[in-house]
């Protein structure tokens, strides 16, 4: 069973992660070192960019959720729902998201639903751990009004961009080949 809508969703989920990376590094490329008035417009933009991306990311993983609950044949733990909306649990969106998304990769690559996890799936998570906890640390000790040293920057930039570079494989990776189903590849393996 072929879901070119769902490949479709996923070019649309890249492009949505490649132009929110493109918007971070921007805003803080062009940024004034001294914060005015100006900051404001570049803050919302940012902010708007970051919702986009995190509603149409979010929207595509409830999808390749469905999609996996429909083609797998072990008893999945996450619900599609379930995948998305443990990222707001406090303490439990430390690790349930990292969980939810390897079953969602072991289940894309006909793998055992709860077997272990590949280091792409455990270094997107650490990435996503590290961009989201330095961001808050960075802020919190140099307060909100205050613009980063040069190195903080640097460092909070490329941890940014290592976690969007994984999130752009592991999307690629689990919506290509949920998009051509998982009945047809193990179909395929029988007959080869």
């Amino acid at each position: 069973m072929r879901r070119p809508e769902f490949l479709l969703a996923t070019y649309v989920t890249l492009v949505a992660i490649i132009l929110d990376g493109v918007l971070s590094l921007a805003t803080t490329i062009l940024t004034p070192a001294t914060p005015s008035d100006g900051d404001f417009g570049w803050m919302m933009s940012l902010l708007l960019g970051n919702l986009c991306c995190a509603v149409v990311a979010a929207a595509w993983l409830i999808r390749a959720g469905q999609i996996a609950r429909a083609d797998s044949a072990d008893h999945l733990i996450y619900s599609p729902w379930g995948r998305v909306l443990w990222f707001f649990v406090p303490i439990f969106c430390l690790f349930k998201p990292f969980q939810g998304m390897r079953e969602l990769w072991n289940v894309a690559h006909g793998n055992a639903a709860h077997s272990d996890s590949q280091w792409v799936v455990n270094s997107w998570w650490g990435a996503t751990l590290a961009s989201g906890t330095l961001g808050l640390f960075f802020s919190l000790v140099n307060g909100i009004n205050n613009p980063l040293p040069l190195a903080l920057t640097i460092v909070l930039g490329l941890v940014g961009v290592t976690q969007s570079g994984l999130s752009l494989w592991i999307s690629w990776a689990i919506g290509s080949r949920l998009a051509k189903g998982i009945g047809d590849r193990q179909l395929a393996q029988v007959f080869a």
